[in-house]
């Protein structure tokens, strides 16, 4: 079900790329991880795997979020035609590595002794 952590998760990551042509793309992107979602739903509830009432409801809520996806993509296309957009102003995180911290584990992804 990793669909349903991408819907969110597309939505966030094309707000902050700061471009609203990028933000549309990723909303795109959103709603086919939505459909993907509605179709792990669909083969779910077919094999007997999810009951009926639940499906229901997860259905219903899958839709919900399809329509204001589609809504929201909608009202800033129009924004995009009209250049009216601009995003909220937000403060910046600050990412700051102190030099008094411990060191950082040993990275995983990377051979033994390569980096860390």
């Amino acid at each position: 079900m990793g669909a349903a952590l991408s819907v969110p998760s597309n939505i966030a990551e094309g707000y902050t790329r700061g471009s609203l042509k990028d933000y549309l793309r990723f909303l795109d992107f959103a709603r086919a991880s939505l459909a993907e979602l509605e179709s792990h739903l669909h083969f779910m509830v077919e094999n007997d795997l999810l009951a009926d009432p639940a499906y229901g409801e997860l259905d219903r809520k899958a839709s919900d979020v399809g329509n204001i996806l589609v809504a929201l993509m909608r009202s800033l296309n129009r924004k995009l035609k009209d250049g009216s957009w601009n995003r909220v102003s937000e403060e910046q995180a600050e990412y700051l590595f102190a030099l008094d911290n411990p060191p950082l584990p040993p990275s995983s992804f990377l051979p033994p002794g390569e980096g860390g």
